[in-house]
């Protein structure tokens, strides 16, 4: 489905749909570091998936509130961040609701650690690590033992911090490897926090 253009007046399931594919653009843009796109997206993704507070852990809900959090951190809106991921965490916590945690406690544990409180993003990175190491999260684990690493560091745990990376390295040799046989392990490797975490 095409949603470039969308019309606004869609409803029902290609409105979540249409939601939820401009919640995970806006998420690729951020990776790409093209903030102008990524809100761009959002806008368009906040017409279709309007975030509510009895429908936080609806799938569309789920990956727009996480874009939305994501452009606030990058933006240094702290407080915009935590405004947006804690009420869906509690809702996670209170079903027992685990698919997203690990990148929800990320995102917070990135806002944390920017404002400075090292304990809060310490607990919240932990949990998250305990989630994503039970679900054999890949993907998001590598990001949280690097922000965790970073945590460390910025409490003087140089070991610990060493640990971490070495830790999410070997995660990303792993994802490299598998890549291999497709061509794309270069490419993966180049990404730039691909990149800045194996030369650390």
């Amino acid at each position: 489905m095409y949603i470039g253009n969308a019309p606004s007046s869609l409803h029902g399931p290609l409105a979540s749909m249409a939601g939820q594919l401009l919640g995970v653009r806006a998420l690729l843009h951020l990776d790409a570091g093209d903030l102008e796109a990524a809100e761009a997206a959002l806008e368009k993704a906040l017409q279709y998936t309007p975030l509510r507070a009895d429908r936080l852990l609806h799938p569309s809900a789920l990956f727009v509130s996480l874009a939305k959090a994501n452009l606030h951190l990058a933006k240094n809106e702290l407080t915009q961040v935590t405004e947006i991921t804690e009420p869906t965490m509690e809702e996670m916590e209170r079903f027992n609701y685990r698919l997203s945690a690990p990148d929800f406690g990320l995102v917070t544990g990135r806002a944390h650690a920017a404002a400075g409180d090292l304990g809060a993003a310490e607990w919240v990175l932990d949990e998250a690590l305990a989630t994503a190491e039970a679900m054999d999260s890949q993907r998001t684990l590598w990001r949280l033992l690097a922000v965790r690493a970073d945590v460390h560091l910025a409490a003087g745990e140089k070991k610990l911090a060493q640990q971490r990376r070495e830790a999410a390295r070997t995660i990303l040799r792993k994802i490299a490897d598998n890549l291999a046989p497709m061509g794309l392990d270069d490419q993966f490797l180049a990404q730039s926090d691909v990149r800045d975490l194996m030369e650390a």
